[in-house]
């Protein structure tokens, strides 16, 4: 039997500080197995520096979290038959120093900080 994909377990909005891990996992099954793929504001993740993908990209790590790391994930799983998702939100808690666009905003009227 053929079946499209579904996300069996439910992903969980996440909240982490600055320079924390954070850690989700999506599983999916359907037949054929469904391949995973994670978009971030609607743009697909791909492993860097900081973040993990494991696993077949079911299990998506950001190390060192930062501010930056904030946004909309989606848990995209597809197969010839269809494409299930699940969503979920990081936050990021904390302050840290002044941002690349701060600081730009800063250069550029002249005034440093």
């Amino acid at each position: 039997a053929r079946m499209a994909p579904i996300i069996i377990s439910s992903i969980t909005n996440q909240t982490a500080s600055i320079s924390e891990t954070m850690k989700v996992t999506c599983n999916a099954s359907g037949i054929p197995a469904p391949r995973i793929i994670w978009l971030k504001n609607n743009k697909t993740l791909v492993g860097d520096s900081g973040v993990n993908l494991k696993d077949q990209n079911r299990i998506l790590t950001i190390q060192r979290v930062q501010k930056e790391d904030e946004g909309l994930y989606i848990c995209l799983a597809c197969n010839d038959l269809g494409c299930a998702k699940a969503v979920t939100h990081f936050s990021v808690d904390g302050t840290e120093e002044k941002t690349n666009l701060e600081l730009i905003i800063l250069v550029g009227t002249g005034v440093i900080a």
